[in-house]
């Protein structure tokens, strides 16, 4: 799972919070390297193949795992998206 980020005091947008998780994947890794999702039951898991140009969005909640790089590189970037609460 990801942990949430949350804006602290002093920041112009302080309290805005990340709810989810953003990868974008760079490139396309020769063997492995997959973003698996997980079942907490331990059923099967879900695997996502990384593709140049892909983008995986998932709540932080999400139990997952990157799986091991068997040959190549990969390069991906990840960050979180964020979000303010209404005032009204």
């Amino acid at each position: 799972q990801d942990g949430n980020y949350e804006r602290p005091a002093g920041h112009p947008r302080a309290g805005d919070t990340s709810l989810l998780t953003l990868m974008i994947y760079l490139n396309t890794p020769a063997k492995g390297g997959e973003t698996n999702f997980l079942s907490y039951g331990g059923g099967r898991a879900t695997s996502v193949m990384p593709t140049t140009g892909l983008a995986l969005v998932f709540d932080h909640d999400m139990l997952h795992e990157g799986a091991p790089l068997l040959k190549g590189c990969k390069y991906c970037i990840r960050t979180d998206v964020m979000y303010t609460r209404r005032k009204d």
